[in-house]
């Protein structure tokens, strides 16, 4: 037997028996053999199958980033609310105390004028 004829005839075998799997053993000129995976179907499924996922979890992810955006929004809208109502209550307490002030001074103005008054008419006196 010639070393062509003795690759022909393990090809044969090999492929005779069926191997019983998804792999095959394929020998070459060297006498050699190795496996070669006939699951593309498979591989082809869980490849899509991973793509679905991730295009749900990009999907979803979106989705959640969307939905804490809005949220901040709506949160930050709230506290600048808040902080012009603070902003507001500080203009308020400083306009009631310049009120105060001013009535204060005004008080103290007209205890000034009664005193001059009262000066005037001790001076007139003597």
């Amino acid at each position: 037997m010639d070393v062509d004829e003795n690759d022909k005839s393990t090809n044969e075998m090999n492929t005779q028996s069926g191997g019983g799997g998804d792999t095959q053993i394929i020998s070459d000129d060297t006498s050699s053999t190795i496996p070669k995976t006939t699951n593309t179907d498979q591989e082809q499924k869980k490849l899509s199958t991973t793509d679905v996922n991730e295009r749900d979890i990009k999907t979803a992810a979106a989705s959640a980033l969307a939905a804490a955006a809005v949220k901040a929004k709506y949160l930050a809208s709230i506290e600048e609310r808040k902080i012009k109502s603070a902003v507001a209550q500080v203009v308020e307490m400083q306009i009631k105390k310049l009120e105060i002030k001013l009535r204060h001074f005004e008080e103290l103005e007209t205890i000034m004028d009664r005193e001059r008054e009262m000066l005037e008419i001790q001076r007139q006196q003597l």
